[in-house]
């Protein structure tokens, strides 16, 4: 099993994103433990990903702070009011995970919607958003 992209919104200095951590189909059919490098200047937004991967996929209760959305949306937070569009005012993770038949579905069981067999990919929807 592997995460094939990690699609963020709205998180700290990332507004739209997507990892490709797809590699080449090859290294993907061996057996062999697979790596990630994730790597960028300062302030690019590398520790952004991981803190998001934290916080949606290691508590139960994410909390999220005014810091953690962008600086072009912070002003649209300070003036929310009863007419405001909430709709775009969500920090978004989207998980894009494969899987093989041996590999172990525990974790993952719950996202896959497709009852079709042939179908080896979940996606896994993740927004905090304001209400």
């Amino acid at each position: 099993m592997y995460i094939n992209s990690i699609k963020v919104k709205n998180f700290r200095l990332i507004k739209n994103a997507t990892l490709n951590l797809k590699g080449d189909e090859q290294q993907l059919n061996k057996d062999d433990d697979m790596l990630s490098l994730l790597i960028g200047r300062n302030n690019t937004g590398k520790t952004s990903f991981i803190v998001l991967l934290e916080r949606f996929l290691g508590s139960k209760n994410p909390v999220f702070q005014f810091d953690d959305f962008p600086l072009c949306l912070r002003e649209k937070l300070l003036n929310i009011d009863g007419n405001t569009n909430v709709e775009n005012l969500a920090i978004i993770l989207l998980l894009d995970i494969n899987y093989d038949v041996k590999d172990n579905l525990a974790n993952v069981s719950d996202f896959i919607l497709d009852l079709d067999d042939k179908k080896r990919s979940a996606k896994i929807y993740f927004e905090a958003k304001i209400l």
